[in-house]
């Protein structure tokens, strides 16, 4: 169920255990979570599309079986750990392993970019012309907001 704080249509991002993470500047409804029990809560109160799901290496276990059967845009995993291997996990097709957090915050911009790239050309298309022209923006400053992960 997607609440009305939600834009329509644009991918969110929840971060679980990673409060110090750079997301203010982006436009998308980020998440952080500090509990499974947050987690939990955001997983289920996500918005259309799936989540882009964010969490330390260390800390993946505990998400991979909540994610199980819930649809996920991507998810990233930051390595934390020296020997962190995905053999048991339950889904792999989405699952990207990040060494640090630049390249995080790249791939996220980045997400965030083409989420909101893709919305306002089909808003665009549609005939809303203004919607079309504020995601593009959007989408600017998201891409604009990666340099500064170089």
């Amino acid at each position: 169920m997607c609440n009305s704080t939600c834009l329509p249509e644009i991918v969110s991002i929840i971060i679980y255990q990673l409060p110090h993470l750079a997301t203010a500047s982006l436009t998308n409804p980020i998440i952080h979570c500090s509990t499974l029990i947050e987690f939990q809560a955001a997983l289920t109160a996500a918005c259309s599309p799936p989540p882009i799901i964010v969490s330390p290496s260390d800390q993946f276990a505990e998400l991979d079986m909540l994610t199980n059967d819930i649809p996920v845009t991507a998810m990233y995993i930051l390595c934390t750990e020296k020997k962190f291997n995905l053999k048991n996990t339950s889904c792999l097709t989405n699952i990207k392993l990040v060494h640090s957090e630049k390249e995080l915050m790249r791939h996220l911009c980045m997400k965030s970019m083409l989420s909101f790239y893709q919305q306002a050309i089909e808003y665009k298309n549609n005939g809303d012309i203004a919607t079309g022209n504020l995601l593009a923006r959007y989408a600017l400053n998201s891409l604009k907001y990666t340099a500064q992960f170089e």
